[in-house]
């Protein structure tokens, strides 16, 4: 269950324009997984296991409420997950917010 090949493609964009006052980057990912040989349990899965993810992302800096260097960073993530067995399929929306450096 631990070994398998993967694929995995990468895109980000960050124009020069800002979104309400904040500084926009944008990514979208791709993925798959492919699992020769997987077991669930004690039973072997016919055919192996596949899985392809998509994500998408939005980061939000606020370099004009910067202090000392450091500006706050609002981040926007949602990824799925498709795979061949349900218990793998998943979905995830996530929001962050942290500093980054603007030096």
């Amino acid at each position: 269950n631990s070994t398998y090949d993967a694929a995995r493609i990468s895109l980000k964009l960050s124009p020069d324009w800002r979104l309400g006052g904040a500084a926009a980057s944008f990514g979208a990912t791709a993925g798959l997984r492919d699992y020769e040989s997987f077991t669930l349990g004690f039973a072997n899965v016919t055919g192996g296991r596949e899985d392809q993810s998509l994500g998408l992302s939005m980061d939000l800096s606020f370099e004009d409420l910067s202090v000392m260097g450091f500006a706050p960073v609002l981040s926007l993530r949602h990824g799925k997950t498709q795979s061949n067995i349900s218990r793998y399929q998943t979905t995830t929306t996530g929001v962050s917010l942290g500093i980054s450096s603007v030096f």
